[in-house]
């Protein structure tokens, strides 16, 4: 055997023993190996920068007033801050029987490490999209593979405009969810190429009984996995079973909520009698509204058209393109496109049994759904590689041709030549990666400010910035207050638990509302411009002895002169 055989065939062993060569450094362990799609520094300067112009995009969103922190972003923050200051967590978001709080706990950490504020809040958001982007890459090689997973995750990076702005907004249920979720359906998916050993079955359980518990968005994900699982689950027989513990751990803090809580979190969220109330006009919405958005072909909040008439119609050209190319890979690629198209078929049906669904219009609940679509777009550019090299060389048979028929010498390439993007596609990905991400930012910089984070609160739109706020309450030493829900929750957080703030309606603490209702006198705070300003000083003064009104910019604290509960005030002064 030569000395190159022998050096082939150490390698061989290396990679079955589950460890890659490496020089000098000695052995290291496959995972930390550079795939094979990046060992020439142009691709791993294009991730590079692809990650860059995502980070980016993220950065100027947090400077952007759509990236303020509203009222139910900062109940993240105060469970984190709950969490480090006294030890207290729920298992779902305040006031919901849905939606686990495992981005508290995660943002906790942050402020233990970095200190408290709203910054250190988004970071972590961002932080745990990047960590859904990441496992969109490393269990989606699994499925469509290892080239096309990556290039789907980076353009899952920088491209949906929705999936960026949702990075900056702490909600609990998104970003963990989903990479937990994604790290679910990797675990099937190498079930299903024949890993299906005892512990990584059992592992596949923890991960989905952790998505259950996270959010219940990973059906969008675990249904179409379970169906796409269905044949492989025959095969493995009792190795099946390994599953359940593994489902019972991970779900175990839902399990214990619903015991003590009869159950309530197995019934659907939204206040509906069922899933069919309103799914027709769910399922019109999502086709009208919520697709596009997640294309980012419609603005969040205006659904205004990208490039407005015409934009509208250059965008379902061009996704009907897409689909074409997309359905021309498929068919050569059937198996590593089977569980993205099947996740996309079902999911206009899942999102419209959501109850959830039919008063968002911000493509937040097709964002699990959307990460598979991102996987076939990664086929799609994989594949457009080669079908560009193959175009290259008939362009250049066909001027070769031309140049004989006049007598010249073909000079376009010399002869013998391979063509450069038949080797390594660096003149399509970054091509590619670039439109998407252009289409992404101009939805995401036309996103209108007020209609994503400016609230009535209740009959006027809370101001953008609210330091003006936060100037009267510490200049009038208010300690304990009632507001609107929007303007609740974020002051409380953003003063760091300085002011207690109950909202007046749609309570999520009980536990804080009873400390504000026990105050000797609980102020009152509302935006200026609100006719519930007025109203409710009047009342005061037929009915509380009076009240002290302090203004500033576009806010009013009201301090009545007695104390004022807001079961007190009739409906027409305080809604």
């Amino acid at each position: 055997m030569t000395q190159a055989a022998a050096g082939t065939a150490n390698q061989a062993r290396a990679r079955l023993a589950g460890r890659v060569p490496a020089g000098r450094n000695g052995p290291r362990p496959a995972w930390l190996a550079r795939p094979a799609w990046l060992r020439s520094w142009a691709a791993v300067a294009f991730v590079v920068a692809t990650v860059v112009t995502g980070a980016l995009e993220r950065w100027w969103v947090g400077a952007h007033p759509i990236g303020v922190v509203t009222g139910d972003t900062a109940i993240t923050g105060l469970m984190a801050l709950h969490l480090l200051r006294h030890g207290q967590l729920s298992v779902y978001v305040w006031g919901q029987s849905y939606g686990g709080s495992l981005e508290a706990v995660l943002t906790a950490g942050m402020f233990a490490v970095a200190g408290v504020g709203t910054a250190q809040l988004a970071a972590t958001c961002a932080l745990s999209s990047g960590l859904a982007a990441l496992a969109l890459w490393r269990n989606g090689r699994w499925v469509v593979g290892e080239r096309a997973a990556g290039l789907g995750a980076l353009v899952f990076w920088v491209w949906p405009a929705s999936f960026i702005w949702r990075s900056l907004k702490p909600g609990s249920t998104y970003q963990i969810g989903l990479a937990i979720t994604l790290c679910a359906v990797g675990v099937l998916a190498r079930a299903r190429k024949g890993q299906a050993s005892w512990a990584l079955l059992g592992w596949g359980g923890l991960l989905c009984g952790l998505a259950a518990w996270s959010t219940p968005q990973c059906l969008e994900l675990l249904v179409p996995a379970g169906l796409w699982f269905l044949p492989t689950a025959r095969r493995l027989g009792r190795r099946l079973l390994a599953l359940l513990p593994g489902a019972v751990a991970g779900a175990s803090p839902a399990i214990v909520y619903g015991a003590l809580h009869h159950w309530s979190n197995l019934h659907l969220p939204g206040g509906g009698h069922s899933a069919w109330d309103g799914m027709a006009g769910r399922l019109a919405q999502f086709f009208r509204i919520e697709a596009p958005l997640a294309m980012s072909l419609r603005i969040q909040r205006s659904f205004q058209w990208v490039g407005g008439p015409l934009g509208m119609v250059l965008a379902w050209l061009a996704a009907a393109g897409a689909l074409a190319v997309v359905v021309a890979v498929a068919s050569g690629r059937a198996e590593r496109c089977r569980l993205p198209v099947l996740t996309l078929a079902l999911l206009p049906v899942l999102f419209a049994l959501n109850p959830l669904a039919s008063h968002v219009g911000q493509a937040r609940y097709v964002l699990f759904g959307a990460s598979m679509g991102a996987l076939l777009v990664g086929v799609g550019i994989d594949n457009a590689g080669p079908a560009a090299a193959r175009a290259g060389q008939v362009l250049r048979r066909w001027l070769a041709l031309q140049h004989q028929a006049q007598g010249r010498r073909p000079r376009l390439w010399p002869p013998g030549r391979p063509w450069r993007l038949a080797r390594h596609h660096l003149a399509v990905w970054p091509l590619a990666v670039a439109l998407l991400g252009a289409l992404g930012a101009t939805a995401l910089s036309q996103a209108p400010a007020a209609g994503l984070v400016g609230f009535p609160s209740p009959d006027a739109p809370l101001p953008v910035n609210d330091h003006d706020l936060q100037v009267l309450v510490a200049e009038h030493h208010v300690r304990d207050a009632y507001a609107d829900y929007w303007a609740a929750y974020r002051l409380m957080f953003e003063t760091q638990e300085a002011v207690d703030v109950a909202p007046i309606e749609h309570d999520r603490n009980p536990v804080l509302s009873a400390k504000v209702a026990a105050s000797p006198k609980p102020a009152y705070l509302f935006v200026a411009a609100s006719a519930t300003l007025g109203r409710f000083v009047a009342w005061c003064h037929q009915h509380a002895g009076g009240a002290d009104v302090w203004r500033q910019g576009d806010f009013a604290v009201v301090q009545p002169a007695t104390k004022v509960l807001p079961g007190q005030v009739p409906r027409d002064a305080l809604p």
